[in-house]
């Protein structure tokens, strides 16, 4: 199964990896608003920084998921 197979799969599935995927999603669209300003302030650029390191972080998340469903299918 390729990666974004499973990702569709663990979406309808797995609660965790919908609840991690949805957030993940949100705050792309919120970079996607804060990208449509040509001149951002401080404060935008700080919240830009910040929601680009939580959504790294929940894309980590969910390839670890993907990685232990994996192994738990091929341990079966």
């Amino acid at each position: 199964m390729d990666d974004e197979s499973l990702k569709e799969y663990l979406v309808q599935h797995d609660e965790e990896f919908r609840k991690l995927a949805d957030k993940h999603r949100e705050y792309d669209q919120q970079l996607e608003q804060l990208s449509q300003n040509p001149y951002p302030n401080p404060a935008d650029q700080m919240q830009e920084t910040v929601l680009k390191k939580k959504k790294l972080w929940l894309k980590d998340r969910m390839h670890l998921r993907m990685t232990q469903f994996r192994q738990e299918a091929t341990a079966h």
